[in-house]
């Protein structure tokens, strides 16, 4: 009877020493209405553990994508946009000597030629984007910073301007007429090619 008393107290010892080692868990017991319902939500320690190691670890993953995203982000702007900015700003208009007691301004032009913008034809809808944005954003900076006083284009403005239909060729125009777009202050003249209507004897 003793040993089984000490044996029944032992085990007594051994479960309290069990609980009393264990993490306290956190329970929430909101009251019901109406009768005594009590719903419990218990979290474990194991589980909560896992839980903060899940979110430090999207945490450590989340700021090298985030500044991957944004170098990224600088790295497409700097060459959509800042690029032509960093080549057009190494021109300059070269330095000219007004004759003596002339009044007259200087005349500022601006030469282009050969913008073969792509027709329906053969001309692919991505291939016609990328190289519409390059013209357009190319001729808009170097109109932005030099201010030409007048612009000529120097004929073949379109590719498949002598082959296209008379809706595609007024559909190249007005992109062309989009794409060098100029303010009041600057005046546009255009020369036709080959390419837009033919040679003289066709």
């Amino acid at each position: 009877m003793v040993r089984g008393r000490e044996r029944e107290k032992g085990g007594k010892r051994k479960a309290a020493r069990v609980r009393s080692e264990r993490r306290p868990c956190w329970v929430l017991c909101p009251s019901g209405v109406g009768d005594r319902v009590m719903f419990g939500l218990s979290i474990h320690p194991v589980w909560t553990r896992t839980l903060v190691r899940r979110w430090l670890h999207q945490e450590v993953l989340l700021w090298p994508f985030l500044k991957l995203l944004a170098l990224g982000s600088v790295v497409a702007l700097f060459c959509e946009l800042g690029i032509y900015y960093a080549v057009i700003l190494r021109c300059d208009w070269p330095p000219l000597q007004e004759p003596q007691g002339s009044a007259a301004p200087v005349l500022k032009a601006l030469f282009l030629a050969d913008t073969h913008l792509l027709g329906a034809l053969r001309g692919h809808w991505f291939d016609k984007l990328r190289r519409e944005w390059q013209m357009e954003r190319a001729f808009q900076t170097a109109s932005w910073l030099f201010q030409p006083d007048v612009v000529f284009v120097l004929g073949d403005l379109f590719d498949e301007g002598k082959w296209s239909s008379p809706e595609d060729f007024r559909d190249d125009v007005k992109r062309f007429q989009m794409m060098f777009r100029h303010s009041s202050s600057t005046e546009l003249f255009v020369v036709v090619g080959n390419h837009d209507i033919g040679f003289h004897h066709e």
